[in-house]
């Protein structure tokens, strides 16, 4: 028990280390990780050196190799203390790192869907790798219910409390600062439609072919979607971190046709189709299949309701009598 809570104790202990320079010196603390690891370090690394300034607006990739294969959680501890979780996300779900392999984050297939950049602020920020047995289930969580890469609602000190579990049972980590914080400056764009392989433009600029994945720089578009000489054309707003989903439907029926005439030529009767008036008898509808409500209103303003189908391609004859039945 003794050995446990000092365990604890510790682990609380080293995130208020790691963010207060003042306390002690930032690569000392990490003896504190060392004496309690059982596992081989993560290797991790920057696309700039360890303590480098990055501009507002440059993008930033971190790297990682692991000793084992294992569940790799990467936490961004920005200057102001908030945590962000940068890996894994909610679309590549909690992948088991492979042992020795260079991993990239974005990964180079990712980075057609996101970009880690850099923002308009200053202080010293951590990447801090962690690699578990598992993924706690209360990280699956926070990366399941919030938006993409993040911002969690515990402080550094709350995760090592929960983790201390895990933490106990074998860890390996590694730690990389520089200066100004992450964020994310694009969103990612899912396209799909009925039927699938419709062509798809991007403010006039042909995209693919439904159904489609993209990442976008956040910002309004204008996306349509063709099918044969159809089409469905909207604005919409693509969400740094976000994912838009669009679905546009094209109905690929053929039409079929009602004819309705009078039994009774002297008289005057108005067809109405889902309560908004059409035309007078005899009349013609063509429409794709499905059941429609017809009304029938004559001179002396008597009237008669019924349902009738329309059937794909095919064409009915219907007599409306003087008592507006159907023959």
């Amino acid at each position: 028990m003794f050995k446990k809570n000092c365990v604890i104790y510790i682990l609380l202990f080293i995130p208020i280390i790691l963010l207060s320079n003042t306390i002690i010196n930032y690569d000392e603390t990490l003896f504190l990780f060392k004496n309690y690891k059982t596992n081989k370090d993560v290797s991790l690394w920057l696309n700039k050196e360890k303590s480098s300034t990055y501009k507002n607006g440059e993008n930033i990739e971190i790297f990682f190799e692991t000793p084992c294969s294992s569940s790799l959680i990467l936490f961004d501890i920005n200057s102001d203390g908030k945590v962000q979780i940068i890996y894994p996300d909610k679309y590549n779900g909690f992948p088991v790192s492979e042992k020795s392999r260079t991993c990239k984050i974005p990964a180079s297939e990712d980075t057609l869907f996101y970009d880690l950049t850099v923002g308009d602020s200053t202080g010293k920020e951590y990447i801090l790798a962690l690699l578990l047995n598992e993924y706690p289930e209360f990280i699956k969580n926070q990366i399941i219910e919030s938006k993409f890469l993040p911002v969690i609602e515990f402080s550094i000190e709350e995760i090592f409390e929960k983790l201390s579990p895990f933490l106990e049972e074998g860890f390996s980590y590694n730690t990389v600062y520089f200066y100004n914080n992450i964020i994310d400056t694009r969103g990612t764009l899912e396209i799909s439609s009925f039927p699938e392989n419709c062509d798809i433009y991007l403010n006039n600029e042909f995209l693919g072919n439904t159904p489609a994945f993209t990442g976008l720089d956040a910002g309004y578009y204008i996306l349509e979607t063709k099918y044969a000489s159809s089409s469905i054309s909207e604005k919409i707003f693509i969400q740094p971190g976000r994912k838009t989903s669009i679905y546009h439907q094209f109905n690929i029926f053929e039409k079929g046709k009602i004819y309705f005439n009078k039994t009774d030529k002297s008289d005057e009767i108005r067809l109405f189709v889902n309560d908004e008036f059409f035309g007078y008898l005899p009349v013609s509808i063509e429409e794709f299949p499905g059941d429609y409500n017809f009304t029938f209103i004559n001179s002396k303003n008597k009237r008669n309701h019924i349902v009738l189908s329309i059937e794909e391609n095919k064409i009915k004859y219907i007599n409306i009598n003087k008592n507006l039945g159907v023959e």
